[in-house]
C-alpha cells in the first residue's frame, strides 16, 4: 500500500466517524426545547376516542410518570400497577402501559431478534415509565374516594398550560397480580411484525415496512377510514440522502464526494413492543461509504401514538464535521404518489394563507420553498378532495445542533427542479420512481459549518388528526410546544 493510498483510507475511516452516530446514544439529548408554534387556525378535537367526560382538551398527550418521580410504585411489576381515573362520579380503570428503559435509555422490547430484558427483571425502577393519555384523564376525587387495598398510590394532578384547564387520574401498585382488579380492556394501538420490520396500526393511521429495501425507508402509509381517509397507501418511500464532500486536502485525486442513499443502510430490526397506549419499535442503522464498509451504528427507538409518531434520532459526531468536509447535507423526505390536478394541496406553516396546488409543475414559488428555513414549523397535506385525508409533520432539533433547516419539496412529474442526486445514485434510476408521484416533500439540513462535535438528538414528528383540516395542527403543535405539566401527590 503506497503512502497516497493510505492517506485516502485514512480519511475514508474518519469521514465515517463523522458521519454516523455511534450505538447506544438515544438518552444523551433530551427532547428540544419548545419552539414558537407555526400560524395555524383554531381546530376542533383531534382526539379519535373523546374522553367520557370531554373536559380535559389535550386528548392526544401522553402523560409519563418516570419511576424517579413515584418512590412507592418502586419495585412494582407491570400486572401488580393500575391507573383509574374519575368517569360518571366513580373511579375505573384506563388503558397505559408500563415501559422499561436499559441502562442505556432505551426501550426494552419483547418481541423481535433482540430481545434484552432489563436489568430489574422487570420492575418498575427510576428510568421506566407509566403512560397513559390526556384523552382518558377524569375529575378530582376526595382521598377516601381511592382504590383500597393498595401498597402505594398517587394522584397525578395534569395542567393544560394554555387554558389552565386541569386533569387527573390515580396511579397505584397492589401487593400482588392476583390482589390487583382487572386492567382497562381498552387498547389503542396493534403491531404486526410482518414485512421487512413490522407494521404499526394506530386508530387513525397504518406506517410499515412492507417492502422495505434496508428496513430504515418504510413504504406503507394509510390515513384510515376513520380517521377521514380511505385506507390506500398513497406513499412511495422515505428517502434518505447523505451528501459530503471532502476538503481538497484529503481527496489525493479521486471523487471527493460521497453520496449515499436509504439503499446504503445496513438495519438491524431489533423488535418491538405492543401496548394499548403506544407501540414502541427498536432498530440499529449503519450506512454504507465505501466498499459497503459499515459505519459505527445509531440505535433508533421509535414511538406509535394513536394519532402521531415520535422519531428520535441520535446524531454522535466525535469531531467538528467542518475539519474534514467542505460540504455536509443530510435530506429526509417523503415521496407521495397522489395525482396531480386532482385537489390535492401542501400547506406550509411559514405561509399560513396559502396551500399549494398538486399540479405536477412545480411553480418558482413553490420552488423557492427549498431555500427557506422550515424551523419550528410543519407541512400539511389535504389529500382530502380525493378522499385520502391528510397529514402533517414537523422537525425538531436541538438548538446546539446548530445547521440550518430548510425544505426538499417537488410537485413535479418529470425530473427537473431538483439536484441530480435525487435521480438515483451511481446513474441507476430512482428505485420505484412513479411518473407523475407528486409531492416530494421534507428537511434538508445543511450549513454545518458552526456545528462542534458532540451528540446531538433530531426528533422527527408525524401527525395524523382526525378528519384533518387546515387549522388541526394547533392542538398537536402544543404537544412539542407548551406540553402539559404533570405533578403528583399523595
Amino acid at each position: 500500500m503506497n503512502n497516497h493510498t493510505a492517506r485516502y483510507l485514512f480519511a475514508v475511516l474518519v469521514a465515517i466517524l463523522v458521519l454516523v452516530p455511534v450505538a447506544r446514544n438515544f438518552a444523551a439529548d433530551p427532547p428540544p426545547a419548545p419552539a414558537p408554534p407555526g400560524p395555524s387556525g383554531e381546530a376542533a378535537s383531534p382526539a379519535m376516542v373523546p374522553p367520557a367526560q370531554g373536559t380535559f382538551p389535550r386528548p392526544a398527550d401522553p402523560i409519563v410518570i418516570k419511576g424517579e418521580d413515584a418512590p412507592k410504585l418502586l419495585g412494582a411489576t407491570d400486572g401488580e400497577l393500575r391507573v383509574f381515573a374519575e368517569k360518571n362520579g366513580k373511579l375505573q380503570p384506563i388503558p397505559y402501559q408500563m415501559d422499561e428503559r436499559n441502562q442505556w435509555g432505551e426501550f426494552v422490547i419483547v418481541h423481535g431478534k433482540r430481545v434484552v430484558p432489563d436489568e430489574d427483571k422487570g420492575k418498575y425502577d427510576e428510568n421506566d415509565e407509566i403512560v397513559f393519555l390526556g384523552r382518558d384523564v377524569g375529575g378530582k376525587v376526595p382521598k377516601s374516594a381511592w382504590p383500597s387495598g393498595t401498597k402505594g398510590a398517587y394522584a397525578v394532578e395534569i395542567t393544560d398550560p394554555l387554558t389552565g384547564a386541569k386533569g387527573y387520574a390515580y396511579v397505584v401498585s397492589y401487593p400482588s397480580a392476583s390482589s390487583a382488579p382487572p386492567p382497562s380492556p381498552v387498547r389503542y394501538m396493534k403491531y404486526k411484525d410482518v414485512g421487512e420490520g413490522g407494521l404499526a396500526i394506530g386508530q387513525n393511521y397504518e406506517l410499515g415496512f412492507l417492502k422495505s429495501t434496508s428496513g430504515l425507508d418504510y413504504n406503507h402509509l394509510v390515513v384510515k377510514k376513520a380517521a377521514g381517509g380511505d385506507d390506500v397507501n398513497h406513499f412511495d418511500r422515505l428517502k434518505v440522502r447523505v451528501l459530503l464532500k471532502l476538503r481538497r486536502g484529503y481527496t489525493l485525486g479521486f471523487s471527493s464526494e460521497f453520496n449515499r442513499n436509504e439503499k446504503n443502510f445496513l438495519v438491524k430490526y431489533f423488535g418491538y413492543k405492543e401496548g394499548p397506549v403506544r407501540d414502541l419499535r427498536v432498530m440499529k442503522n449503519n450506512l454504507q461509504l465505501l466498499w459497503k464498509l459499515p459505519s459505527p451504528g445509531a440505535t433508533v427507538n421509535s414511538v406509535f401514538y394513536p394519532d402521531w409518531i415520535e422519531w428520535p434520532v441520535p446524531i454522535n459526531l466525535p469531531v467538528r464535521p467542518s475539519w474534514l468536509f467542505s460540504r455536509q447535507e443530510l435530506d429526509v423526505s417523503h415521496d407521495f404518489n397522489y395525482p396531480p390536478d386532482k385537489g390535492v394541496k401542501l400547506f406550509v406553516s411559514t405561509h399560513p394563507d396559502r396551500w399549494y396546488d398538486i399540479a405536477g409543475k412545480t411553480s418558482p414559488d413553490e420552488m423557492a420553498l427549498n431555500k427557506e428555513t422550515s424551523e419550528g414549523g410543519y407541512y400539511g397535506i389535504d389529500a382530502t378532495s380525493i378522499g385520502a385525508g391528510g397529514l402533517f409533520y414537523t422537525v425538531r432539533r436541538p438548538k446546539s445542533f446548530d445547521t440550518k433547516l430548510g425544505g426538499v419539496f417537488r410537485d413535479d412529474s418529470n425530473d427537473s427542479g431538483e439536484p441530480g442526486y435525487y435521480k438515483g445514485d451511481d446513474n441507476e434510476p430512482e428505485r420505484g420512481w412513479i411518473k407523475g408521484a407528486t409531492p416530494l416533500a421534507g428537511g434538508r439540513f445543511v450549513e454545518w459549518g458552526n456545528v462542534g462535535r458532540g451528540i446531538y438528538t433530531v426528533y422527527f414528528y408525524h401527525f395524523y388528526p382526525s378528519n384533518y383540516k387546515p387549522g388541526a395542527e394547533k392542538p398537536y403543535m402544543s404537544i412539542l410546544d407548551h406540553p402539559v405539566q404533570v405533578s403528583l401527590y399523595e
